[in-house]
């Protein structure tokens, strides 16, 4: 179903939430990179899974950069795997 368009809705954060979002909403990344699918989901999941555990930010970044130089393998295109 559409939302008709001008329709507010109001969402209250939650006090677990407010911490998060006000980090997020800190970050700029100043740069681009070309990532396959397999190293951005790997940077992902390390990276939420720290920034839950952590308060600082640089912190979990530094963890899923570490998780993606400890794991070298990619899966490219036609599922090949490629080992950097």
């Amino acid at each position: 179903m559409a939302v008709p368009l001008g329709m507010r809705f109001s969402y209250r954060k939650t006090d677990s939430e407010t911490p998060l979002f006000q980090r997020l909403a800190q970050i700029r990344l100043a740069m681009a990179y070309s990532v396959t699918v397999s190293a951005a989901k790997l940077f992902m999941q390390t990276w939420y899974a720290k920034l839950f555990e952590q308060p600082a930010l640089s912190a979990a970044i530094r963890f899923a950069r570490l998780a993606l130089h400890n794991d070298k393998t990619r899966k490219a295109v036609f599922n090949q795997q490629i080992d950097l």
